[in-house]
């Protein structure tokens, strides 16, 4: 899942401020970047509504495509 998030007036133009603010942890900016399919971060302004998904869904998904790589098993953590 998913919830809604609403860029505030400091954050426009800023992915990774508002992955921190979402998850405590600017990393997870492209995350947001293509959940949302936003292809140029200065589209990102005040007031816009973007989809936060969840951290733990991400982090499984991203273990999940790591596990697939033929290199041997690593693991995502936070």
């Amino acid at each position: 899942g998913a919830r809604l998030y609403t860029v505030k007036a400091g954050e426009q133009f800023n992915l990774p401020l508002i992955a921190y603010n979402a998850y405590l942890n600017e990393e997870y900016w492209r995350v947001i970047q293509i959940y949302n399919d936003i292809a140029d971060m200065f589209a990102v302004k005040e007031g816009m509504r973007l989809k936060i998904p969840n951290l733990a869904l991400v982090v499984s998904a991203l273990n999940g495509i790591l596990s697939e790589q033929p290199t041997g098993n690593r693991i995502v953590s936070i």
